[in-house]
Parts: structure tokens; sequence; C-alpha cells
């Protein structure tokens, strides 16, 4: 056996690796809870309008970009969905009386799993929806997109670029230098008003970035939404998405890039958005009660829970477990791990290896099989062949060992740190396939590095 301190070496190796791989993973691929609220009051419970009728805006399934994983209904259930003419999504609540009302809230819990869509990402992966392709409603001039107005038109003037991409970076950029950020709350004001001020809140940065880009003849549409928080609380944002041909509709963010320090660029967005509407002043509370002379008093109120941080705790928990061949508490975690993110390939992946080592070869390859099943970049098959390899090390067959880890190779993984202090090969160390290969990974290496230099 090896010692504690060969594996705290191995361990410190191979922490940065899972992080990046495994934490990375959660982070692209963010799971929050979502929770809108509506609290309705009376001041005479007893009016004679006791009924109405009741719609909350909700988050939808959009392709590449969000999937709702679950609804839940802490105070009264509502009765069905309706779908508007934009496309957007209300949980609709019939003849609810205000008495009721005293002692159960109208609200939603939505479990959703974010996915980031920026160009960046746009470029290795893209994804089409195919259903939302029409792109001649967004490059009409329209209220708050007036791109045929004087100013908006000089503006335009001097935006050249050789292709989509370059135009949009240019405007990015150009709506970034023009504006200063002011918040002007409710107020109605649109870009050429924008433009004429040079200031502007999230609202009219991306009314501005939308004109402009359609001035151009370029598609693109301003996104009504959610920005789940740290602390619990949610935020209320626009953000713009632009239409390419080769990757759909495409999000950006010219407000959080208008910062020092902005994490946000034309190419990277954070994964932190949630949306609702792509029309810019969409009801999110419709009610009858409201808008006739009721005496009502409607409140929404929205908070959050960022699973992924939770994740994220116990993903690095379980390396600890894991990297100190403490398999059980490695394994008990690995299944919760699982249970929160079954798509997630790292898992499963480790969950394979820690059978394997406890000899329970029959689940570990369907572990590591099913991890395989679910990767998708040439990365994530190289980290599941990986530990295929692994898996037949342990087992003492040494062949099929070094089938998978030449495959794995093949695939892009280049950790020879990895591979040389990795204790699940020691019972194949000595085999001379096994060293011929790591010394041909270490070469490959330094091959790399001298390139570099």
């Amino acid at each position: 056996m090896f010692s504690p301190n060969y594996h705290k070496l191995i361990y410190l190796f191979c922490l940065s690796n899972f992080i990046q791989i495994s934490l990375g993973f959660s982070q692209n691929n963010r799971e929050v809870v979502v929770k809108r609220s509506l609290a309705i009051e009376c001041q005479y419970p007893n009016y004679e309008l006791s009924i109405c009728n009741y719609g909350l805006l909700i988050p939808k399934d959009i392709p590449g970009k969000q999937t709702i994983l679950e609804y839940k209904y802490p105070g009264l259930k509502p009765h069905h969905f309706n779908k508007n003419e934009n496309g957007e999504y209300y949980l609709v609540w019939e003849s609810i009386g205000f008495t009721a009302l005293k002692t159960a809230n109208l609200e939603v819990a939505l479990k959703i799993k974010l996915y980031k869509y920026d160009l960046e990402t746009a470029k290795k992966y893209p994804i089409i929806n195919r259903a939302d392709v029409d792109t001649n409603l967004y490059l009409k001039d329209e209220e708050n997109f007036r791109f045929k107005k004087k100013n908006i038109q000089e503006a335009a003037s001097v935006i050249n670029g050789g292709d989509r991409e370059e135009i949009a970076k240019v405007i990015f950029n150009y709506v970034i230098r023009s504006l200063d950020y002011h918040i002007f709350f409710d107020q109605d004001r649109g870009a050429k008003k924008a433009l004429k001020d040079g200031k502007g809140d999230c609202t009219e940065y991306s009314e501005l970035m939308v004109t402009l880009c359609r001035a151009k003849k370029i598609p693109a549409r301003i996104v009504m939404g959610l920005i789940p928080l740290s602390n619990g609380h949610v935020g209320y944002h626009n953000w713009v998405e632009v239409y390419f041909d080769k990757y759909g509709w495409v999000a950006f963010d010219p407000t959080w890039a208008d910062k020092l320090n902005a994490t946000t660029t034309f190419y990277s967005m954070k994964n932190t958005y949630v949306q609702l509407s792509y029309k810019r002043h969409n009801k999110t509370v419709i009610s009858p009660c409201s808008e006739a002379d009721i005496p009502i008093k409607i409140t929404l109120k929205d908070t959050c829970t960022d699973l992924t941080e939770n994740i994220a705790f116990k993903s690095k928990r379980m390396y600890d477990y894991y990297a100190s061949y403490q398999l059980e508490k490695a394994s008990l975690l690995l299944d919760t791990l699982i249970g929160l993110e079954p798509n997630n390939f790292s898992f499963s992946e480790f969950k394979g290896v820690v059978n394997a080592r406890q000899a329970n070869y029959n689940l570990a390859y369907q572990y590591l099989k099913n991890a395989i099943k679910i990767a998708k970049t040439s990365r994530e098959k190289a980290e599941c062949l990986y530990g295929f390899s692994n898996y037949y090390a342990l087992k003492a067959e040494a062949d099929s060992a070094i089938t998978y880890l030449q495959e794995s190779i093949n695939q892009g993984f280049h950790n020879y740190k990895q591979l040389a202090n990795d204790s699940d090969f020691y019972r194949i160390k000595n085999y001379p396939p096994f060293i011929k290969i790591k010394n041909e990974l270490k070469l490959q290496i330094e091959k790399q590095s001298d390139k570099k230099d």
C-alpha cells in the first residue's frame, strides 16, 4: 500500500484538475431555485367583488439557455398555465377569494438549470433553436427601437465591420463608450433619448444596442429577466440577444460590461440570467382586480437559493475523501451529488472509480459507462476514458488499461503529473507498455513547453 504522504501528493496534483472539470461544469450548468410569491391584501375582505383571477409570469424552457426542472407550490396550487401571444407563460389562479388569501399566498418555487450561452460558448458548442429562427420581427423600427431617427442613423453610419460579429462588437463597444450608468426606474425613454442624453440603466443600454444592430440590419432583441443573487435576493435586469446564422440567438450584456474590472465582455458573460420575456415592459402580474376600482394591493416578492454553491462545497469535500481513500464517505457524497446533478459526467466517473477501488467492479463499470454516455466534449470524454483506464488497472487487466489510457490521451488528456502519481495504477506500474506510454506523454508535454518558450 501507499503511504498517507503519497496520497497527499496525489491530492495536490489532482485537486486543481478535478475542480476545473467538475466545479467548472457546475458553473457552466448552474442550478437555482427561484421563488415567486404574490401577497394580496384587501382593505375590506368582505368587499362585494371578493373573488378574482391572478396570473404570474414565470420562466419557460429555452433550449441551450434554461430548463425548468421542477415546480412546487407552497401556497395555493394554480389552476393551469396560460401561454400568451408573445409566447410567455403565466401561472393562473382562478376565483380566489380575499378571505382565503389571509392564510395562503399565491406562489411557486421553480428549480431551474441555467446554461451560459454567450459568444464564447456559442463558438464552441453552437445550439440553434429551430423554433426561434424567424428574425423578421427583430428587424423592425418600433417604439423604443427607432433606428430611423437622425441621431441613431448618424451613429450607425460610423459603425462598420467585415462581418456580423465584427459589427456587433463595434456596436457593443460604442454603447459602452456613449452611455453613463444612471437609474431611471420605470421611465420609458427609448434608444433615441438614451443616446441624446448619454445615460441610462440596463433598459437604455440594451435598447441602444438593439436599435443600432437593427440599423445595421442585424436581428436583435431585448430580454427581460431575473438575476439570482448570492444573498438570496433576486435582481431585475434587461440584456440583449443578437442573431447569428451559425449560432442562433446569442446573449450580450453591455450594462455590466461598462464598469471597472468588469467580468462581462463582448465574448463572455456570467451564468446568472433567468429569462422571462422578450418584451421589455411585459406585465409580471395580471389581475382584473388590480386594474379595477377595488381596494387591493398586490406585492410580488422574489427570492432564490443557489444550488450550485452547495454542489461546489460538497464536491470539494467529496474529493478530499476520495484523495485520502475514505471511500465510504466519498461514495455517500457522490450519491447526493448525482442526485443534484444527474447529468454531470464527472460525478458518475468518480463513483465508478470509487467502486473499482472497493472491488465492486460490475457497479463501477455501469457508472463509468453512464459517465461517458453523458460526456459532451472531447475533454470530458478524455476524463471518462482515463477513469476506465483506472478501472482496468485496479482489476489488473493491464492491456485494457493501456488501451483506454492511450485513447484518453488521443482525446486530449495531457496531465503527466496526474498519471505519474496516480496510485490506481499500482498493479501495472512496472508493465513495460505503461512505462512507455507514460514516458511518451512526458516527452510530448516537454516538447509543447519548449515551443511555448
